[in-house]
């Protein structure tokens, strides 16, 4: 019937859902490693000037406090960034899950907490590199 279709669709849009999650996570940590790297390496210009070479042909020149200020800036908004586009995988999964009936669900409201649980849980974890991000280029920017 009509809502069992619809729990297959759901769940197969969760599973890209899931995987869409799991690629912003590793974008995220890979974000979160580059800072903390770079901020092992901080050690004067040179180190510094390192950090501005974003592959685009020209080196950023972040000798300055003023471009280390520029760059964490940066790498706050494509943490923020990130958690914009997770945020809205996960509102559309809970709004594909509200339309369906819990008694189409193979284990009724249980299918439904669980699936909520696991986006929860990434949730936290977006939340928790986001904060550990703000903090490394905090430190960065004191170094």
């Amino acid at each position: 019937d009509r809502d069992k279709q619809r729990w297959h669709f759901f769940l197969a849009n969760q599973a890209s859902a899931t995987r869409a999650m799991e690629a912003l996570k590793f974008q995220r940590e890979a974000l979160l490693n580059s800072v903390q790297l770079w901020m092992t390496k901080a050690g004067g210009d040179d180190a510094l000037a390192d950090l501005g070479d974003d592959d685009d042909g020209d080196v950023d020149t972040l000798g300055s406090e003023h471009g280390v200020r520029d760059w964490g800036v940066n790498v706050l908004a494509t943490g923020e960034k990130l958690t914009f586009m997770h945020q809205s995988v996960v509102q559309q999964c809970r709004r594909q899950v509200s339309n369906i009936p819990p008694e189409s669900l193979p284990n009724g409201d249980d299918s439904v907490e669980q699936l909520l649980s696991g986006l929860n849980l990434t949730d936290k974890t977006m939340d928790q590199l986001q904060q550990e991000l703000k903090f490394s280029v905090e430190q960065l920017r004191l170094a």
